[in-house]
């Protein structure tokens, strides 16, 4: 039989999905979520330096971002990206383009909140070969390549990008709540 010690890596990755639903849900973040994020940091932090698996990671890298990002903590949740931008150069047999992708994603938006515009723009200028154009990550990446540059002062260069994107085939196939953003 399984004890529970032994299942706190499922718990742990159970937690991360629970928390993703929480914060798609509300505006405004509840302090015992925090404080439950916070807990389920800590025991993850323990198991992967007990185990050093990839899901451990993985899971470890996914709610540390997320417990950063509700404290507001960008530099810190950008020192997460660097870490598993580094775990994944020692491990490249791991590396896939969608979890460069969402490790680009979160950098993005970092950049975003700490006003490092041209950081982003070379970020996603760096990651936009990953990603098939009109896929939905790559309509996600055009945002925030906007908001970058618009933010940024390159009007002009936001310009082209909005363009890019409602001159798209595939725009016209995006939800309308999707639509509407641009």
């Amino acid at each position: 039989t399984l004890s529970l010690h032994d299942a706190r890596p499922i718990l742990a990755i159970e937690h991360l999905q629970l928390y993703k639903m929480s914060f798609a849900s509300v505006k405004s973040i509840n302090p015992d979520l925090i404080e439950k994020v916070g807990e389920s940091l800590s025991a993850i932090t323990e198991l992967w330096n007990e185990h050093k698996s990839f899901s451990l990671f993985l899971s470890f890298f996914r709610i540390n971002l997320y417990f950063q990002q509700i404290l507001g903590n960008y530099a810190k949740a950008l020192e997460g990206c660097q870490m598993a931008t580094d775990y994944f150069k020692d491990h490249p047999h791991l590396v896939t383009n969608n979890r460069l992708i969402e490790i680009a994603l979160h950098k993005n938006l970092c950049y975003l909140y700490l006003r490092q515009y041209k950081e982003g723009i070379d970020n996603i200028k760096e990651s936009l070969p990953l990603l098939q154009e009109g896929s939905s990550g790559w309509f996600d990446f055009m945002e925030e390549y906007f908001l970058l540059n618009f933010q940024g002062g390159s009007k002009e260069e936001a310009n082209q990008v909005y363009n890019s994107v409602v001159n798209h085939i595939s725009f016209t196939t995006l939800p309308a709540h999707r639509k509407e953003t641009w």
